[in-house]
């Protein structure tokens, strides 16, 4: 049996709202960090936060499909 050990990743995820003065709007703002390396990624919108995210784990990890 092969030892496995178990990844852990840390990831911190913001989330604020602004206020568009043009159009009298609420506009969604994300951060994405990375705080092992101090990355921090920028969003404009939930479902490109979610894309990059998704990216990120499954960057070196290991096959779950079986």
């Amino acid at each position: 049996m092969v030892d496995q050990q178990a990844q852990c990743k840390v990831y911190v995820i913001r989330c604020w709202e602004e206020q568009d003065s043009h159009t009298d709007t609420s506009i969604c703002r994300f951060t994405l960090e990375v705080p092992s390396t101090g990355q921090r990624f920028g969003f404009t919108n939930l479902e490109a936060l979610v894309t990059a995210l998704e990216r990120k784990l499954s960057q070196n990890s290991p096959d779950t499909s079986h």
